[in-house]
């Protein structure tokens, strides 16, 4: 069972870290870019398998309460399972 706290707090992370590499001019394509999309990706269909589509909104919800402050994640996520960001 996933500690939803724990992936909260990550992809809240992730996001961050994306807008970082965004404000240096690195886009996706990039290698630091695509880690960070690939581990977003593995999250969502962590979430998915754990609980589906109830499960990533659940995650994404708290996400947007530890500072999750963009979309990228929600339309990263489309076509994970039923998620259509």
């Amino acid at each position: 069972m996933l500690n939803l706290d724990e992936i909260a707090d990550e992809i809240a992370r992730l996001d961050s870290q994306l807008n970082e590499l965004d404000a240096q001019g690195k886009k996706p394509g990039d290698p630091e870019w695509s880690r960070v999309d690939d581990r977003l990706t593995e999250i969502g269909e962590q979430l998915n398998s754990d609980g589906g589509e109830d499960k990533m909104r659940e995650g994404l919800t708290l996400a947007y309460e530890k500072g999750l402050s963009g979309r990228y994640v929600d339309r990263h996520w489309n076509h994970i399972g039923d998620w259509m960001g």
